[in-house]
C-alpha cells in the first residue's frame, strides 16, 4: 500500500513538472487578430500612378487556424487595408481572403517559435473616385488572385497565447476590372504586389 502511494505521488509530481516545462503549443484551433502596415506596387500603366500616389496604408486582419500537430497548420484570414490618406479619395481600400499552410519550428519547451508559410490570396481593390485624363469621376473596382509567402515569430506569454510579428509578401494580377459597375478590358497585365508587416496576438483553444 505504501509503495502504491509513493508511485501515485511520483506520477502526479512528474506530470506537474512536465506541464510546467511546456512553454508553447501550436496544436488545435486558434484565432488571431493583427494590425497591419502595408506597402503596394504595380508595374502596369493602368495602376502605376495610383501606386505612386498612395504607396502605403494601414489595416487589420482576423483569422482562424488549425494545427494538425506542433509543426503543420492551416490558416484562413480576412484582411482590410486603407490607403485613402490623400483627400482625392472618398475610398481607397483593399480587402483580401487568404488561405495558407504553415510550418512552425521549435519544440513546446520554447516560448519563441519561428515559422514560414505559403498560400493563395483573393484580392479586391476599390478606389472612388478616379478620373482619366481629367474627364469624369468613376468608381474603380479590381479583383484577382495571387500567391503569398510569409514568415515570422510567435512569442508565447502563455502556452496557448502568443504575441506574433511577421512579414507577408503577395503577388498576382487583377483579372476583373470595372468602372462604375461597367466591366472594362485593359490591353495589359494588371499586376499587383503587397508587402505587409503584421503585429498581433494568437490564442489557441486547445
Amino acid at each position: 500500500m505504501k509503495n502504491l502511494f509513493l508511485i501515485i505521488i511520483m506520477l502526479v509530481l512528474g506530470q506537474t513538472l512536465v506541464s510546467q516545462d511546456i512553454q508553447s503549443s501550436t496544436k488545435g484551433v486558434s484565432a488571431t487578430a493583427n494590425g497591419i502596415y502595408s506597402g503596394w506596387s504595380s508595374d502596369s500603366f493602368f495602376l502605376g500612378r495610383l501606386a505612386e500616389e498612395e504607396p502605403a496604408g494601414t489595416g487589420f486582419n482576423l483569422g482562424v487556424g488549425y494545427g494538425f500537430n506542433q509543426q503543420f497548420s492551416a490558416h484562413v484570414q480576412y484582411a482590410y487595408l486603407d490607403f485613402s490618406t490623400d483627400v482625392l479619395w472618398d475610398k481607397f481600400a483593399v480587402t483580401s481572403i487568404n488561405l495558407s499552410g504553415r510550418m512552425t519550428f521549435g519544440a513546446t519547451l520554447r516560448a519563441i517559435r519561428p515559422y514560414i508559410g505559403a498560400g493563395i490570396t483573393s484580392v479586391s481593390m476599390k478606389v472612388d473616385p478616379v478620373t482619366f485624363d481629367n474627364f469624369g469621376e468613376f468608381e474603380l473596382v479590381n479583383s484577382g488572385i495571387g500567391f503569398l509567402f510569409n514568415g515570422g515569430v510567435d512569442y508565447f506569454i502563455l502556452p496557448n497565447l502568443a504575441i506574433g510579428f511577421y512579414g507577408e509578401f503577395s503577388s498576382g494580377s487583377f483579372s476583373n476590372i470595372s468602372l462604375s459597375g461597367e466591366r472594362v478590358d485593359v490591353d495589359e497585365s494588371i499586376d499587383f504586389s503587397f508587402f505587409n508587416i503584421n503585429l498581433g496576438v494568437r490564442y489557441y483553444f486547445e
